[in-house]
């Protein structure tokens, strides 16, 4: 659930608009979806969703039975889900997940988001791009790679043995 009602709109109306062909939903239904997470009043959505549409989130034709996603507003969805990331759980197996990534200097905001969310999730930094972690992460790796759009330029390995850095990252780790 999220935790503010603009970032809810915008949750729900991307939901609602997940594998249909329209680009649009009717507004009542996703009043109906949002009021149920959020106690809010018609005219409290309405505020919410006229404050959208000022940011650029969201448009809608004069007749405002219907509202649209805008770019913006995917992107603020991809904004809001990568600052909310997290390993759920620091789960073990005896391998080692080593993530290495080359990222473009053109994409340089991209790359330097990517190394401040390794580093958020303990990941121990081997080389400027190599990274290493005892815990199984593939899951979240893949919702961050995903949510970067860096698909083609980032690879998760599971490993066995890290050769001579094995004492350092065991100390690292406490294993």
């Amino acid at each position: 659930m999220a935790k503010y009602p603009n970032f809810g709109i915008l949750d729900e109306l991307e939901k609602m608009l997940h594998g249909t062909s329209t680009r649009q939903a009717l507004r009542e239904p996703l009043f109906g979806r949002v009021k149920d997470l959020y106690p809010m009043t018609q005219s409290v959505f309405s505020q919410k969703l006229y404050d959208l549409k000022k940011g650029g989130f969201v448009a809608y034709p004069a007749d405002r039975k219907t509202v649209r996603l805008t770019d913006n507003g995917k992107r603020k969805l991809d904004f809001e889900r990568l600052a909310r990331l997290k390993w759920q759980t620091k789960e073990r197996d005896q391998y080692y997940r080593l993530i290495m990534f080359d990222v473009p200097e053109e994409r340089r905001f991209v790359r330097d988001l990517l190394r401040q969310k390794l580093r958020e999730f303990a990941c121990y930094q081997i080389q400027k791009s190599v990274y290493v972690t005892p815990y199984k992460c593939e899951a979240v790796m893949e919702e961050l790679i995903r949510l970067l759009h860096v698909q083609k330029h980032v690879h998760v390995m599971k490993i066995a043995d890290l050769g001579h850095d094995m004492p350092a990252i065991s100390r690292r780790f406490k294993l």
